[in-house]
Formats: C-alpha cells, sequence, structure tokens
C-alpha cells in the first residue's frame, strides 16, 4: 500500500535521544523522512506500507507468542549512492526539530486493507 509521507525521528525514541545525550550530541535529533509531493523523496524512494499477520512458534525457535498484527515500512526501490554504492535509501535526513513519529495514509485504503488482514486470520465463521 503506497502512502503519503513519514518521518522517523530519533528525539521520539527515549533511548536513542539518551544515547546521543551520552555521547555529547547537543540541539535537534535528525529525522529519517519521505513526502510523495517532494520530487527528490519521490527520486531516492518508492515506499510501501506492508501490513499482516507475524506468528512465532516454538518449533521455529523462537519463545511461541500469539499472532500479531504487523505494519512495516518497505523501501524495494534500489539506488545508487554519490559514492557509487547500489542501496536502498532509507528515507531523506532532515534536522527539523521534531520528535514525532509517524506515517500518513489515506484512511479509506487503510481500513480496507487492515479489514481484509484481519478477516483473512479470523477465518471462516
Amino acid at each position: 500500500m503506497a502512502f503519503e509521507s513519514t518521518t522517523f525521528s530519533y528525539s521520539g525514541l527515549d533511548y536513542a535521544k539518551r544515547f546521543f545525550e551520552t555521547n555529547g550530541v547537543t540541539g535537534s535529533l535528525p529525522s529519517l523522512a519521505y513526502d510523495d509531493s517532494d520530487a527528490l523523496s519521490t527520486e531516492l524512494m518508492d515506499p510501501l506500507l506492508k501490513i499482516g499477520i507475524i506468528q512465532t512458534k516454538s518449533d521455529e525457535g523462537f519463545e511461541e507468542r500469539k499472532p500479531q498484527v504487523a505494519i512495516k515500512l518497505s523501501q524495494p526501490k534500489m539506488i545508487t549512492t554519490k559514492r557509487g554504492v547500489r542501496g536502498r535509501a532509507k528515507g531523506r535526513i532532515l534536522v527539523n526539530g521534531q520528535s514525532a513519529n509517524f506515517v500518513v495514509v489515506g484512511a479509506a485504503d487503510f481500513a480496507t486493507k487492515i479489514g481484509k488482514v484481519c478477516n483473512q486470520f479470523k477465518g471462516p465463521e
């Protein structure tokens, strides 16, 4: 599912914030950002929001857990960096002082997708 924008800010994560402060970093911390109305963002990335069910089982070598709905940002687009290395951009680095972490998606599209995932997990009645 395509989405409009996202911001992932180190300022919004207490552990990361303490790590930076302990290591002498002061001031605004950077964010990774994507905005589908920004030409540079769309040149670097073509991200997707994936929604599904995960369930770990002891026979797979993990501690067994109940099924959970998972939401994952995926960035399949490959680019060549300024150093000539092929890779996937994770977002534009911005120092904007925001401490929010969010993804902006179309409500109807998201509701439809999450409904399908939940119905699929629920199974037949």
